[in-house]
């Protein structure tokens, strides 16, 4: 039986800056990489891989 071992999903927001502001302080992720002209970013929990 296959298993998921990592999850992607792309959430749109109006406000990028606020949006990864708020997955950096509430969940806890931190940014993994984000575009130099501000409107794509990559969150990641903490735990990384598993």
């Amino acid at each position: 039986m296959a298993t998921l071992s990592r999850v992607a999903p792309e959430l749109p927001a109006g406000d990028l800056r606020e949006a990864v502001e708020y997955y950096e302080k509430k969940p806890g992720f931190r940014v993994a990489m984000s575009m130099p002209s501000g409107d794509y970013a990559i969150v990641e929990a903490s735990g990384g891989r598993t």
